[in-house]
């Protein structure tokens, strides 16, 4: 843990007027025409020499003795102890800067390490530092590299981060750091300099209106005006960076106040009567007790957990212990619960662990701890946890019921609600009353059928592997930091977290180059752990200046970055929804396509730290070792296959039926073995997979052909005609073993086979081409009917999903049965149709769903029309309800024209179907019109 000095309790006071002449001042340009008036500023220097004293905290034992022992050099000094314990430099009644009254009320706050980078307007804050003997600067290369590295100190330790810059281009380069502080709920102060206050407003040089700049991505500003307000804000920046919701506050203090003598009142009060009042409060204990009947009725509860639960892990694993409910982390939650417990579901959301994205789908309890329901995770919000109640409890009021709708909320400290809940469960003995133990099976069942998997690339080395090397060989006690990226998702799918503040990333804003710097902001505040930064070459280019401060402040930082030579995330979206046209994700030098570029390990020469590179998986465990038992920093630059995609992957407003595993071996195994593809002269059962590098071929035996040559053919997606092919030479197999054949020369990304042609004999794709299904597997799909959707959704997902919806009856009639029909068309609408194109084609549809029965497609055209009746079309609708027997639509188009007197059009044209449809009180209303209507004459 960082060095920290004892923080005194904030005085607050109590005020039902408004705050306002303590809130911060917005001073823009349109202020010029005001009269404003400024307390006296002096520019007299400071006379008082450059002290060192040593002083011991009587009154509260130092977190580390580093922080409070410090060396006297000038006895003849008089230092003054005040009531809170804290030993000043400076005499009670003694003028200092404003910029000496700034460091030491950080020093009060706790401070001991801050990240700073010097400018013109911030120089009388460096030149105080440098008079601290409790305050470390650990100087970054970059402002960027600043604020993230404050980042990666907080969300380590749980303290407030401390990064500082000057005014104008310093200040700016503060804005993305600030920014993801806010999205993923982390504590940072950071300070700017400012231009003088006269010139504010003026356009001076280096003058940017950074308080307006930020407002909307920090949780408070302040612009100081006045040199007696800074202890009072300090202090208040730092309440609001911890308290509540935690986040980020900036303070800008021009440079005429960093200069300004004063004597400082340290015991202000803070005035946040406002903030203050909307604190939330205690858990209310009968809503607690609400949760426990709800779970107590439940059968399929899970847990969904996130970064609001960092703080609460001890709590959070009592309550799992006594209620037995899974786990699933969301990606800023990961650590709270360890993940490697048998109750643990690993992380939910886009790429997400299948069961845990299967428990949320199928739960009839989500209980929502510390979680913000964000789109990476939800999905189609409509179809996130459908068949659950939902419980919410979260700190910020403004998160319940922003994104989904819960049945329960509590606006508290999660911390303090487990507390109630784990009291409530232990005093009702619910240890032994609930039994979710069939629930838990049921989840490990899907474990065993859809772990965690990848594809191995022969002597080249899979990123996911060497995650999984590093987590063996740290025992997963390291502390790791992630840019954003393809590494980022395998970094919170395949290393083992135990404990929170272990991982550190760039969620909500998903910042590049967040990596490097944060793990500087872990190393400085967790000395004696192991910080790893894995990285991306796309990420950590981005602050790859950093370096330079890891070997001078000597933070042993490791680097494991793994270098596939694209922007591998984006390379992934353009392989799966662009064609795989590749827009400027290659980071290469187009020029020399054979050579690693940049080559990283220069930039580690340049910087003086030690770096390797390896590229055949047999040498990774003993360079993965090297790199931690190097003392000080180091950089394994880890080259990887750039086809490899990040799965298990639902799609961008995707529901769980969308989720891509693209091993349909996963899915054929839900069947039984009579019922898998077997062709000769293979012995062995043979699955195709739709893949995108390639074709997967599992447990092959070709006793008669060892070596073979084969051609495979593609179809385009976007275009039926365009077929393109690819010869592949004397293929060498091996007896029962699994193989990739990578194709390089043919676009098979956005693509899907449609055979593959061998010397001697030929294996038809699922589809076996347009218009002309393969007999075998129509026959799978005959006899298994009560399986179809297991065998058929995979295979025509990927089809069908190239095709308009107009086109739905000519290729289902040509192509699939009606079982198979029904199936892909009920997978196909609830996950896949954009709400425009349903909207368009809803007709079409309906008649699909009519002519093979399928009822929740009909049902859900039938929801769409309802909401579409008007004066122009409801007689259309009434006559589309009777053909397609749809008695909802009738009803509905029956009340409209009662409600607008036209009843009598329906009674003209089509009596019969009235009186069938018309309910009891339908009929009342009518008569009820009629006589009206007579009375009126």
């Amino acid at each position: 843990m960082a060095a920290t000095i004892p923080k005194p309790a904030c005085s607050i006071a109590s005020s039902s007027s408004s705050s306002s002449s303590s809130q911060p001042y917005a001073f823009t340009k349109h202020f010029l025409g005001s009269s404003l008036s400024f307390p006296s500023i002096s520019n007299k220097p400071s006379q008082r020499p450059f002290l060192r004293i040593s002083s011991s905290l009587s009154n509260s034992p130092p977190k580390s003795t580093s922080a409070a022992a410090v060396t006297l050099s000038a006895p003849t000094t008089t230092t003054t102890t005040g009531t809170d314990g804290f030993v000043s430099r400076f005499a009670a009644d003694e003028p200092r800067k404003g910029a000496d009254i700034l460091v030491e009320a950080l020093e009060r706050e706790g401070v001991a390490n801050v990240f700073a980078y010097p400018g013109g307007a911030s120089m009388e804050i460096h030149q105080a530092l440098t008079r601290s003997n409790i305050i470390r600067n650990v100087l970054p290369r970059h402002e960027q590299g600043g604020v993230f590295a404050a980042e990666g100190y907080a969300r380590s330790s749980g303290l407030p981060g401390v990064c500082i810059a000057t005014s104008g281009p310093g200040a700016t380069n503060l804005v993305s750091g600030l920014a993801d502080a806010l999205l993923d709920s982390v504590p940072i102060v950071a300070i700017t300099g400012q231009v003088p206050r006269r010139m504010i407003g003026t356009d001076a040089f280096q003058e940017t209106p950074i308080v307006e700049v930020t407002r909307s991505i920090t949780k408070h500003n302040y612009l100081v005006l006045d040199v007696d307000d800074i202890p009072r804000i300090v202090k208040e920046a730092f309440f609001l960076a911890t308290s509540g919701r935690p986040g980020p506050v900036l303070i800008d203090v021009p440079k005429d106040v960093q200069q300004q003598l004063a004597v400082p009142n340290w015991h202000n009060p803070i005035k946040l009567p406002g903030y203050m009042s909307r604190l939330p409060k205690s858990p209310d204990e009968t809503q607690l007790e609400q949760i426990v009947r709800l779970i107590l009725e439940s059968k399929k509860p899970v847990l969904y957990v996130g970064g609001g639960a960092l703080n609460s892990s001890d709590e959070l694993r009592r309550f799992v212990e006594l209620t037995g409910i899974p786990v699933a982390s969301t990606l800023m939650g990961l650590g709270a619960y360890p993940l490697a417990d048998e109750y643990s579901l690993q992380m939910l959301g886009m790429h997400g662990t299948v069961y845990a994205n299967y428990a949320v789908d199928r739960s009839d309890l989500l209980l929502a701890f510390g979680v913000r329901f964000d789109d990476r995770v939800t999905g189609k919000l409509e179809a996130f946890a459908s068949r659950a109640k939902i419980v919410h409890i979260d700190i910020d009021k403004a998160e319940i019921g922003k994104n989904k709708l819960p049945h329960v909320s509590v606006c508290a400290d999660l911390k303090l609600a487990l507390k109630g809940l784990n009291g409530i469960l232990e005093s009702q003995g619910v240890k032994g009353k609930v039994d979710f133990e069939a629930w838990v099976q049921e989840l490990k069942e899907q474990k065993l059928k859809f772990p965690l998997g990848y594809k191995t690339f022969e002597e080249h080395i899979s990123p996911q592997h060497a995650i999984q090397v590093l987590d063996e060989l740290t025992n997963g006690d390291a502390i790791i930091s992630t840019g954003v990226g393809q590494h980022q998702m395998w970094a919170a799918q395949f290393y083992k977290y135990k404990r929170p503040r272990q991982w550190l990333t760039s969620g909500g804003l998903g910042a590049m180059g967040f990596g490097l710097p944060a793990a500087i902001g872990a190393a400085v505040a967790n000395p004696g752990s192991v910080v790893v930064d894995i990285d991306g070459d796309g990420s950590f280019i981005m602050n790859v200046q950093e370096l330079a401060t890891i070997k001078v402040e000597n933070l042993p930082v490791k680097i494991l970055l793994l270098n596939n030579q694209h922007l591998g995330m984006v390379v992934q979206w353009e392989d799966r929804f662009y064609k795989s046209n590749r827009a400027h994700t290659y980071l290469g030098d187009p020029s020399r396509e054979d050579e690693i570029f940049p080559n990283m390990l220069k930039f580690a020469d340049a910087c003086g730290i030690p770096a390797a590179r390896v590229t055949k998986k047999e040498e990774l465990r003993a360079a993965i070792q090297k790199m931690l038992d190097t003392p000080g920093p180091y950089l394994l630059d880890v080259v990887v296959p750039h086809q490899e995609h990040v799965l298990p992957m639902i799609p961008s407003n995707g529901t769980f039926k969308d989720v891509i595993t693209e091993e349909l071996k996963q899915h054929l195994d839900l069947l039984d073995g009579e019922s898998k593809t077997c062709l000769p002269p293979v012995t062995e059962d043979l699955i195709l997979s739709i893949l995108g590098a390639g074709i997967e071929i599992y447990n092959l035996n070709t006793q008669n052909r060892p070596i073979a040559s084969f051609i495979v053919r593609v179809l385009t997606a976007g275009d039926r005609e365009a077929f393109t092919h690819a010869e592949i030479k004397d293929k060498q197999f091996d007896k029962k073993q699994d193989f990739v054949w990578a194709i390089e020369d043919v676009p098979v990304r956005g693509a899907f086979i449609v055979d593959i042609e061998f010397l001697d004999f030929k294996i038809a794709s699922p589809n076996g081409g347009i218009g002309k299904p393969c007999s075998i597997w129509t026959e799978q799909f005959t006899q298994k009917t009560s399986n179809i959707n297991a065998m058929a959704l995979p295979v025509f997902h990927n089809i069908f999903s190239r095709y308009p919806i107009k086109d739905f009856s000519t290729i289902t009639s040509d192509m699939l049965s009606i079982e198979a029909s029904q199936a892909f068309l009920n997978y196909y609408v609830y996950g896949n149709i954009k709400a425009q194109e349903f909207l368009t084609h809803r007709l079409p549809l309906l008649r699909v769903a009519h002519q093979y029965e399928i009822s929740e497609l009909k049902e859900a055209c039938c929801e769409s029309l309802v909401q579409d009746i008007d004066d122009k079309n409801v007689l259309d609708m009434f006559h589309t309800a009777s053909l397609y027997q749809l008695p909802k639509l009738k009803i509905s188009c029956l009340r409209y024209l009662v409600n607008v007197g036209r009843i009598f059009n329906i009674i003209q044209a089509d009596l019969d179907a009235f009186l069938q449809s018309a309910d009891r009180h339908l009929i009342a209303q009518l008569f009820h019109q009629v006589l009206s209507a007579w009375k009126g004459f």
